[in-house]
């Protein structure tokens, strides 16, 4: 009974951290479509255009958002919006 609680206890402790993925939204809430690079901290980059109105969940963990000469960095559980042409940080979960 010991050893099973024991396995049951580890197990736990290994899934935890992966339910709570800690992911960063971008929502477009201009009227006009934008283009948007995304440099993560892992080196990678992406650069995509963004409808006006459309949201992508869990572009990131961790990185800089940059729309024309405007960017901002976002890490976790975080919400960047881009409102008149800039990018900010909406919300943290």
């Amino acid at each position: 009974m010991k050893t099973g609680w024991l396995v049951l206890v580890a197990l736990s402790a290994v899934a935890l951290p992966h339910a709570t993925v800690l992911a960063v939204d971008l929502e477009n809430h201009d009227r006009k479509q934008h283009e948007v690079t995304i440099n993560r901290a892992d080196g990678s980059s992406e650069t995509l255009t963004l409808k006006p109105g459309q949201r992508l969940e869990d572009i990131c963990t961790d990185c800089v958002v940059l729309v024309g000469e405007n960017s901002v960095e976002a890490r976790g559980r975080a919400t960047i919006a881009i409102e008149g042409g800039k990018v900010t940080i909406a919300s943290q979960r």
